[in-house]
Formats: C-alpha cells, structure tokens, sequence
C-alpha cells in the first residue's frame, strides 16, 4: 500500500535498525497528496501516527510504500518490514563471517608496517618493553608480598 492510499486507523509499522525493534502505531491522520515545502521535495503526504500514546507527524512521498527516518523504517506494509529484516540480518551474517578474514588482513597489516615503516617499529617495540616491565613489576610486588606476609608469622 503507498503512503497515499493510507487511511486513518490503519497499522504503521515503525523499525528501528539501531534496536532491532517494531513498534506498530496508528495512524491517526493523513493529508492529501501536496507539493513539499522541501526542495524538489515532490508530493507529499503527512501521516500522523499514535505510538505508544505519543502522536507524530511525517513528511513522506505519496508514492512510496517506505520512509527512513534516520536509521528508522515507516511502512504500512509487514512484508516491507520483514524484508528490511532479513535483509539487515543477512549484513550481520556476511559481517560475522568475514571477521576471520579481517583479523587476518590486520596481523598481516600489522606486519608489513613492522617490516616497512620505522616509526610503527618502534612504537610496537617500545610496546613490547612497557608489557615486559608491567610483567616484572607484577612479579616483585607479588614477591615483596609474600616476604612481608611470612614476616608477620
């Protein structure tokens, strides 16, 4: 269903890809077709929606069947949602499954500019050093340590 052909009372769905979330509001008014205030803004409708007793009005294309928001959807239609769904779950499966490939692409990186760029060298040497002193000032407080508990006793 297109925004234009909306009617008062009908479902909104409303999802959010930062949360992974559909709320489901009413629509609780819309206007006929207009020109937008907006820059080759085209026809518009504004869609006011009740979600979770908070009423908010939108600015969207007559002809469309989806708006964005930032990062959330607007649709009339569940199939809209469902397909913005899977399609953001299929980008977090190929993301996943390339993570192996991109730690390998970083020790690889990591090794070239160890080879090939003096500075990074020895920023990762100097790196090195700190770890090892940390390492060794861990082990003497850990031996003053028990020194001064056997003393006690």
């Amino acid at each position: 269903m297109l925004f234009k052909d909306v009617k008062q009372g009908c479902p909104l769905y409303i999802f959010d890809r930062n949360s992974v979330s559909v709320k489901t509001g009413n629509i609780t008014g819309v206007t006929f077709p207009h020109l937008s205030n907006q820059p080759n803004g085209g026809m518009v409708v504004d869609v006011t929606v009740n979600v979770d007793g908070n009423a908010q009005t939108y600015e969207i294309k007559d002809t469309s069947e989806s708006a964005y928001v930032g990062t959330t959807m607007l649709t009339p239609n569940v199939d809209s949602v469902l397909t913005e769904i899977r399609a953001l779950k299929t980008q977090s499966e190929e993301i996943v499954r390339s993570v192996d490939k991109h730690e390998g692409i970083i020790s690889k990186c990591s090794a070239l500019l160890t080879e090939l760029d003096p500075v990074y060298k020895e920023k990762q040497l100097n790196e090195q050093r700190l770890s090892r002193l940390e390492e060794s000032i861990d082990k003497l407080a850990l031996i003053v340590e028990k020194m001064n508990t056997n003393k006690m006793i």
